[in-house]
């Protein structure tokens, strides 16, 4: 495996353990293990922007009341599913629950919104991202 794969898989697994562990401390979930093997097999060129767009008009549909609230969690769930199965994550569906699904659902719609909205910077999310995995 080359070194930059190296590099996105402990990265990858580290988000994991960050959204667990999140959804851990909000009483969410008690999971028995923070690790998740992530392997990847080839570099990956995959654009998030379509995945994080439609998690975002899901939520956006679940919050004004156009879909309900379970099926926007498990649309949510879906659609981070195959995001990370193209990532290379095996057993995406077995990390994905349906509530960390929707906390992350709400997450990044959060963040596409700020985005959107102009009141934060691509480069502030990536450096925040990358200070919690610093303090992870």
């Amino acid at each position: 495996m080359e070194r930059y794969q190296l590099v996105w898989s402990d990265t990858f697994g580290d988000w994991v353990e960050i959204v667990l562990r999140a959804a851990e401390a909000a009483g969410k979930l008690a999971p028995e293990t923070y690790a998740a093997e992530v392997i990847l097999e080839a570099p990956q060129d995959i654009d998030t922007a379509d995945f994080v767009a439609a998690i975002g008009a899901v939520s956006e549909s679940m919050t004004r009341g156009s879909l309900d609230s379970q099926a926007a969690q498990g649309t949510t769930r879906k659609l981070v599913e195959m995001m990370l199965a193209d990532f290379g994550v095996h057993d995406a569906d077995e990390v994905m629950t349906s509530e960390v699904a929707a906390e992350l659902g709400t997450l990044l719609a959060a963040v596409r919104a700020n985005l959107d909205g102009g009141s934060v910077e691509p480069s502030q999310v990536i450096e925040f991202l990358i200070g919690a995995l610093a303090d992870g």
